[in-house]
């Protein structure tokens, strides 16, 4: 299903700056809009599962927030959270989105944290659904944060939101003198074969994001047919998105030899050559799917009220500036983005994505599907 940019308010994620590759005015931010919402301070109480409002929080204590590998907290920020609600905040990281929510349903009973943050739009759903999350959604989120998931909405926060694309090496293609393909279905062309990284699906966010984007593209009948042909066109399959963009995809910088690989629509903002006019890379813009990072309380959390200090903090205005500069996704609410996106990560002008129900209902049944195909 294709959904328009009205119908998922914009979208955006992440990407470490590559060795060697300049980030001309990555720090020049456009300025937040003043029609935004008002967003009021991080202790700003919010809903808890009962429906009962909370009290601001200063009693202390330590926080434990668990995230994926790309999680930033800015140092002063990290001081600011300290300093306004008397907790102190310790920060884990596991793997990327897909191996976090795994980890904390595998521990559900044991919660390694009190509040995490990651778990994308692909997993979300499985963690509300066998209980891991107590429900806690901020008021201080604008009304309209409420589009990005209905299934969400209640359990857990937005946080950041983005698009997952395929991306193409254009100077590998252009010393090759090969045209570039433009669709999911010319990865399976012969022309191509050998020359695309994919993530597995089973393992990372990112992977599992382009599955599902190509069960909506040719639907429950055709997507297996579609992998079968783009495995037998060679593809590799890396473990995570670091792999797959760092080590692998040509157009990185760092000796990969895949010039097409599933990455982000903002990673050709960060292949631009000090002094270039144009980005080396770029997303092929009608294979986006959107993806969504959520915050929430852990079931079972030792310090719930801390938890909801952290995620009242995550979509405060002074964080939601660190997103794009940190993450490379876009904030939830107006905040902060890099003025360079509009140039070198354009947005689709719509993305493939599931009904967020048809996901919930179809993830295992696709994601067991895919097992067997690239076993």
């Amino acid at each position: 299903m294709r959904r328009t940019l009205e119908a998922i308010v914009s979208n955006h994620p992440r990407l470490r700056p590559l060795a060697g590759l300049a980030i001309a005015g990555v720090l020049v931010l456009a300025g937040c809009s003043q029609a935004s919402p008002t967003v009021p301070s991080p202790t700003t109480p919010g809903t808890s599962a009962d429906g009962t409002t909370e009290p601001d929080a200063q009693a202390g204590g330590e926080v434990v927030l668990i995230a994926h590998d790309s999680f930033t907290f800015p140092d002063d920020l990290l001081a600011k959270f300290e300093q306004e609600t008397g907790y102190t905040l310790k920060v884990t990281q596991s793997g990327d989105g897909g191996q976090l929510a795994n980890q904390l349903t595998l521990t559900k009973d044991a919660p390694l944290a009190d509040a995490f943050f990651g778990v994308d739009n692909s997993f979300i759903s499985a963690l509300i659904d066998g209980g891991v999350v107590d429900p806690y959604r901020p008021q201080s989120l604008p009304a309209d944060a409420a589009g990005f998931d209905a299934d969400a909405v209640g359990s857990v926060a937005p946080v950041d939101h983005g698009y997952v694309c395929v991306n193409v090496d254009d100077a590998w293609f252009a010393e090759k003198k090969i045209a570039a393909p433009a669709t999911f279905e010319d990865l399976t062309d012969p022309a191509y074969k050998g020359l695309t990284v994919v993530i597995d699906p089973t393992a990372s966010s990112p992977g599992a994001a382009f599955l599902f984007a190509t069960v909506a593209a040719f639907g429950e009948d055709g997507y297996e047919d579609y992998w079968t042909d783009l495995l037998a066109n060679d593809a590799r399959v890396d473990q995570g998105w670091s792999d797959a963009y760092y080590t692998d995809f040509s157009g990185a910088g760092e000796g990969g030899k895949y010039p097409i690989t599933v990455s982000y629509n903002t990673s050709p903002a960060y292949t631009v050559a000090e002094g270039a006019k144009d980005s080396s890379t770029s997303a092929l813009l009608d294979t986006c799917t959107s993806q969504i990072e959520y915050a929430g309380v852990l079931a079972g959390a030792k310090n719930p009220a801390g938890a909801r200090a952290v995620i009242d903090f995550l979509v405060s205005q002074d964080f939601q500036d660190t997103v794009a500069e940190t993450m490379y996704m876009y904030p939830v609410i107006d905040a902060a983005v890099p003025a360079e996106w509009d140039k070198w990560a354009p947005l689709p002008e719509s993305s493939i994505d599931l009904d967020p129900a048809d996901l919930s209902a179809g993830r295992t049944k696709w994601l067991d599907a895919w097992s067997q195909l690239a076993g």
